[in-house]
């Protein structure tokens, strides 16, 4: 999946996660607190527009391994949405799982490095032998 389609979703995640480390730490609370009930909502709204974006734009006929990966983490998406205005410390460790989920994808996503691959396109393995 490529970086530029990740971007919206992960700036979405930043921004939230920053706000609500924000309210935490001054004790806000989300369902009356006229600025960080907005800035959190939209947040919010701005990540399930990019997360809908991703999975149009990874079909599981087309790119399987994406939406797997994409489904795995629609839940814990779902589960945040549906938390609101609850308090931002409830809300923060299911951004950062979210977070989390998503990065470790990435990297498990990432690009085969082109000299680790046999002149089929295929990944091989180095055998190491130990010296005694």
């Amino acid at each position: 999946m490529s970086h530029a389609l990740l971007k919206p979703f992960g700036d979405a995640l930043n921004e939230l996660e920053k706000s609500l480390k924000v309210a935490k730490k001054h004790k806000i609370s989300l369902a009356s607190h006229a600025f960080y009930s907005r800035k959190v909502r939209s947040t919010l709204a701005e990540l399930w527009k990019a997360f809908l974006s991703l999975k149009k734009k990874n079909p599981p006929d087309q790119h399987p391994g994406v939406a797997y990966q994409l489904a795995t983490i629609e839940p814990m998406v779902q589960r945040l949405v549906a938390m609101y205005p609850t308090e931002p410390n409830q809300m923060l460790p299911v951004v950062q799982d979210i977070q989390f989920k998503a990065e470790e994808r990435g990297r498990h996503n990432a690009p085969e490095d082109p000299r680790n691959l046999d002149h089929r396109g295929l990944q091989h393995q180095e055998h190491q032998r130990e010296d005694h």
